[in-house]
């Protein structure tokens, strides 16, 4: 009787143990991708929410901007998202740093890549607890919005959508040459790559951001080259010169 009862329906199928919705955020809309904060005393998870469109009503909205979404939802309240991220366009996929919970960066419909600092956000949250007592990021009606700290330059992004992000790990970088670096472990993660339909695999370094701040207030032509990636890489088929189309990415690095 105990072995029959193993396979039982109430004991294979998985059941729902928490479910979250916001009628502004997410009404209408479908799920694009899902990655867990790390770092965090709570469990709190991130979502991308994007238009439910057809093909051919993305071809009448292509090039229009819209604002996207990331939702952070802490398990202790269903109800309140615990920020919500803007961007400029649909987003497609994103990734916390693993080394640093309050570090998001996320693909766009455009093939842009946006980043998010959530430190601004969490102090918003602790000044606005000590003014309604509320605090905000664990809920109540004083959800805050994050803003982008920086988005890539159009003509140095992706030509089609982001499938996919992961970030290097702590031992490893990528010159702007392309050459591979080893380096100690600092604990420390501020480059990451990308894949899209378009065949490029594009090297990113967070670190760019701060210093392209600094250049640009010193010269305004860096402001207008605006932000890319560190290096390019173009992907072909192995059996001609066509490219080919990557929609994931697994980084293994040997020891």
């Amino acid at each position: 009787e105990e072995e029959a009862g193993l396979g039982a329906k109430s004991d294979s199928d998985l059941r729902e143990l928490q479910s979250f919705n916001h009628l502004q955020y997410c009404a209408g809309r479908a799920i694009s991708f899902c990655d867990w904060q790390p770092h965090t005393k709570d469990l709190v998870v991130g979502v991308s929410c994007m238009q439910r469109l057809s093909f051919e009503e993305r071809v009448l909205v292509a090039g229009q901007v819209h604002t996207g979404y990331i939702l952070l939802w802490n398990f202790s309240d269903p109800i309140h998202p615990q920020f919500v991220l803007e961007a400029p366009g649909d987003v497609r996929c994103f990734r916390f740093c693993p080394s640093d919970a309050n570090i998001v960066v996320g693909g766009i419909s455009s093939g842009q890549i946006v980043v998010w600092n959530l430190a601004d956000a969490r102090e918003q949250a602790r000044e606005i607890k000590s003014i309604t007592g509320e605090l905000a990021e664990e809920g109540g009606s004083n959800t805050i919005v994050a803003k982008p700290v920086m988005i890539s330059a159009v003509d140095l992004s992706h030509r089609n959508v982001v499938s996919d992000i992961e970030w290097l790990p702590t031992t490893l970088e990528i010159s702007e040459r392309g050459k591979i670096v080893r380096k100690a472990d600092s604990g420390e993660q501020h480059q990451f790559l990308t894949v899209a339909s378009d065949g490029q695999l594009l090297f990113w370094d967070v670190r760019k951001i701060e210093e392209l701040k600094d250049e640009t207030a010193k010269d305004e032509k860096h402001k207008k080259e605006g932000w890319g990636p560190l290096y390019r890489f173009h992907m072909t088929h192995p059996d001609s010169s066509n490219e080919t189309s990557p929609v994931h990415v697994i980084l293994e690095v040997p020891e």
